[in-house]
Parts: C-alpha cells; structure tokens; sequence
C-alpha cells in the first residue's frame, strides 16, 4: 500500500544489530568465538580441554605410568587398585545364581552372603597366589615367625621417600607397642573362636519374610501365648544366645518345637536383628515371625444359644478366608445365666490404648471384642506386645460400619450401652453411672455390647442415637475446675467392663462353688436365708 505504515519487523533489527556488532568486535561473543578465541579462557585454555587434548594429557599420562612402574617394582600386581576397588566377583556370581529347588528363602540368603566354592575357585590363580604369599594365614601351624612391626618395611619406601613421624597432639613421639608373638592366644584358643564365628556367618544382615503377610511378634508374653494357642500360622522363632533367663527361653524353644516351629539362635554380635524386628521395641530376646492374627469381619451379632451365640459374617477374600476362617457359631460358656458381653471399639488410634483396652477385656471375663475397619488402629505387633498375650485369646472381630451393627444387632436381642462424656443439659438421654450398671446386672436379662470412642472426639451423633443407653464416669464436684475433664480410653474401658462382668464373675459358676460361698458366708455370721 502506497503510503501505507511501514512493519517493523524485531528479529531482523536484532540481527542487523548483532552484525554490527560482530563487525566492531563489541558485544556477547557465541559459544564457538569464546571457544576458538586465543585470549579467552573459556576454550582452549581451560583446564579440561588441556587434559582431554591439550599439553596436560600427556603429562598425566606420563605420571599415570611411572606410578604403575613404581608399584610392580615394589612387587604390587599389575592392577593392583582396581583389584581393590572392584567387588568381589565371586560375592556377586552367588547372588546371581538361581535358587536350587528344596532350599527356603533362609538358605538362599545364606548363600548370598557368603561366595560359593565354584566362584573362590573361579577367580584368577595370580591374584590368589599372590595374596597367600602376602597373607599368611593367621591359624597355620607352619606359618613363618611373625616380624615385629618396627621390623617390617614402611609402604612409604617404595615410592622413595622416608617414612614419615607418626602424627601427634603433643611434642612427645608416639611409641608403638608391638604386638609380639607371646601376646598372641593359643592356635586351640583361636581355633574355637574361628569355628564359633563361622557357625553364625551365615546369619544375613537381615532376615527374610515367609510371607508378606508375616509379621515378627516380640516379648515373652505374646511369643508364649501365640505358641500356646496357635491361632495363627507360625513359621520362625529367634531366641537372643545372650539372654540370662535360660529357663523360660528353654521353655519356649520346647514349646515352639512341640508346635513344629523352626528355632534359630541369634548370637550376641547379631543383636540388632532382632532389635529391626521389633522396631527398635523391648524383645527380651524372643521374637515369632507368625501370620496375621484372625480377625473375622462380621456384620452383624445374632442369637444367643446355650452353647454360644452367632454372628452374620460380612465378604472376605480368599486371603482374608485363609487366615479368619467362616465359622458363624461363636462358643461362649454361660456362667449362672449371664448372657455374652462385645466390647466395640470405633476409632481408637493409639496401639498402646487398643492393647491395654484388649488385655483388660480378656481379663474380665468379655466374650468378645469388635473393632471398626479403617478407622482404628489394625492388630500390630505393638498391640500384642502392650495386650501382654491377651489378644492370641480373645475373639476378635471386624466391623465396617458400626451404626448399622448396632442397629442390626439390637434385631436380634442385644442391648447396646454407648459411653459418653457426662452432661447436665435438660431434655437430654438419661445416662448410667457404673454403680447403677453393677446394680442393675443388664447380662442377666439381654446380651449387652458397650462401644467406646475415640480418645479425643468420643463417638459421633450418628452412632450415639442408634444405642439403646448411654453410660458415663461421673468426675469428682471438687476437680470441676481443673484442666483434667476426661479419662484415658483404656482406663474407661476397664471402668466400665468391670461395672458389666461384676454380677458374673461374683456368680459361682458350679453347685461346689455355691457351697464354698454359703460357708464363707456362715463363717463370717451372715445369714444363710
């Protein structure tokens, strides 16, 4: 267009103004001007491209090759360094072998950590000659007379110079002491210590899993409770050599060979195998590799029979199957006519509280224990461990919804108590004290399931009002104003479980027991009618 306004076009003025000042020798200078200009250190000047192609190459080069000199004078092997900084081949042949057919997971890593004889005898007959000559061995009884180090020539000789002054913190010299040959201990001495240090060489730096589902029980209790009642599949036991209690370790590895159980002694130097075990847990040198205690997911609980009550088992997979079992009949002993007593957990976090809440519910006599999926804390190892072996003797349940068991369960008979903080808000429930609990004996008329909440939030709204009842722990009128306002979950549990299992567990559970009371009873003067 006739006198139209013109473009501008950026990247041809740019480039007109590199030119220029390419022709007036200003400006940045590209990689290969840098690179080629003799006044710049950037290219041939550096000190990179002077080793790579420059005067330093053959400088290095000739350095590198008087050191090689001064070695193999010295009587140093050819390739002597990188003899030392390659891994031993023989190490990584084992490991790359296939496992033989017959051999367990344990063997195999035994085999990994120690060369085979294939692979010693592999390597080069040089390198194995030349490192006899030099080491001789420690235990032969033909060895030649052991020099004294002030004797023996110094490394630094062979390159030339004079050995060097010992480094010191003060201005006296250091004496060494050499160690002579009547200061060394007997070959019958170094001969037993050798084959004890051979017989443990083959533990691995760590231990293998039978499964991935296993799990490494640890501590007295829970070690001779799962062995006791073999509820799980129990595959290892590690017992510590250095432990001072040799009678109960001895009664365990009896029990745990009575069971089939494979035992293996973990020596002192070893310790800390067990100690990754339990996660760095007190052991006292006994840890069970076991699979998962069962757990039977459930949703709902049923009628109560003579012989026990049922339960409405929820989907399992084949796994899950394997280890809980399908057994719908859950046997429970009447004692005088008191009916089942389920404590539900919802939402209890802490492992330490989930097995304190375990240990006294097996402990005051509870016929079961449910637990809500996702939401608590899963049966660990440091549940079992705090549950002190009561978890290996309780049943155990899964819950995955807890307001629809509740509700499903109230169908079928079963009262349901909800423990809740204590409230003084009218128009609200009427809520139970644990005196009032005992008093009334509710597991005299109906099967009773008490449920406790989460340590800090309690239970939700949603839970609360498909109960039957609400039961709390009053606190003293003088402490109102102090910052304590509530109890620990597992000391609550323990409250409240006593309030419910005092009629039975004060009940005689046969005709001999009842006589053994009216006696006691006439002894102290009370009257019999």
């Amino acid at each position: 267009m006739a006198g139209g306004r013109k473009h501008f076009k950026l990247k041809k003025a740019l480039q007109k103004i590199a030119e220029r000042e390419e022709e007036d020798g200003g400006g940045r200078k590209t990689r290969s001007k840098r690179f080629n200009d003799p006044n710049f250190n950037f290219g041939k000047k550096s000190l990179v491209y002077q080793l790579n192609k420059g005067d330093f190459k053959e400088k290095v080069g000739k350095l590198v090759d008087d050191r090689r000199a001064r070695l193999e004078s010295a009587g140093k092997p050819e390739g002597f360094e990188e003899r030392a900084s390659t891994p031993d081949r023989g190490a990584r042949e084992s490991r790359d072998k296939p496992v033989a057919p017959g051999k367990s997971a344990w063997d195999s890593m035994n085999d990994a950590s120690a060369p085979s004889r294939d692979s010693r005898d592999s390597r080069d007959s040089r390198d194995s000659r030349d490192r006899r000559e030099r080491r001789p061995s420690r235990f032969s009884q033909d060895r030649p007379e052991r020099r004294e180090r002030r004797d023996r020539p110094s490394s630094d000789n062979h390159y030339g110079g004079e050995r060097s002054k010992p480094r010191s913190f003060s201005d006296d010299k250091r004496s060494f002491r050499p160690r002579r040959d009547a200061e060394v201990e007997p070959d019958d001495v170094h001969a037993a210590r050798l084959q004890e240090s051979r017989s443990h060489a083959n533990l691995p730096s760590t231990l293998p899993y039978t499964t991935a589902a296993s799990q490494f029980l640890f501590g007295r209790w829970p070690v001779m409770a799962a062995l006791k009642e073999a509820n799980r599949k129990l595959y290892n036991l590690y017992i510590y050599e250095g432990s001072n209690k040799r009678e109960a370790m001895d009664a365990v590895r009896a029990l745990a060979e009575k069971r089939g159980v494979s035992v293996t002694t973990i020596p002192e130097s070893k310790q800390q195998l067990l100690d990754s075990m339990s996660k760095g847990r007190p052991h006292q040198g006994l840890v069970l590799e076991a699979s998962p205690l069962p757990q039977l997911p459930i949703n709902s609980l049923g009628a109560v029979t003579d012989k026990g009550f049922t339960v409405d088992i929820a989907h399992q997979s084949k796994e899950d199957l394997a280890i809980n079992g399908a057994e719908s009949q859950q046997r429970w002993s009447s004692r005088s006519g008191h009916k089942p007593f389920v404590l539900l957990l919802h939402e209890v976090m802490d492992p330490g509280n989930l097995g304190a809440i375990l240990r006294t519910a097996r402990f005051l006599g509870a016929a079961a224990v449910a637990i809500t999926k996702q939401t608590s804390s899963p049966i660990t190892p440091t549940v079992v461990k705090a549950a002190a072996g009561a978890a290996e003797e309780l049943t155990i349940f899964s819950v995955a919804d807890p307001a629809t068991f509740l509700e499903t369960s109230k169908k079928a008979g079963w009262a349901s108590y909800v423990a809740v903080a204590p409230t003084s808000v009218k128009g609200s429930r009427e809520q139970s004290t644990p005196e009032d609990i005992a008093d009334e004996d509710p597991l005299k008329e109906k099967p009773c399931i008490l449920v406790m909440g989460n340590e800090g939030e309690g239970l939700s709204r949603k839970i609360t009002a498909k109960a039957s009842h609400q039961v709390t722990i009053m606190r003293e009128a003088a402490s109102v104003s102090s910052s304590v306002d509530s109890l620990n979950v597992s000391v609550a549990a323990a409250l409240l479980c006593d309030a419910f299992t005092r009629g039975a567990r004060r009940m005689p559970a046969s005709f001999e027991g009842k006589l053994k009371e009216d006696a006691k009873r006439a002894r102290s003067g009370a009257s019999m009618f």
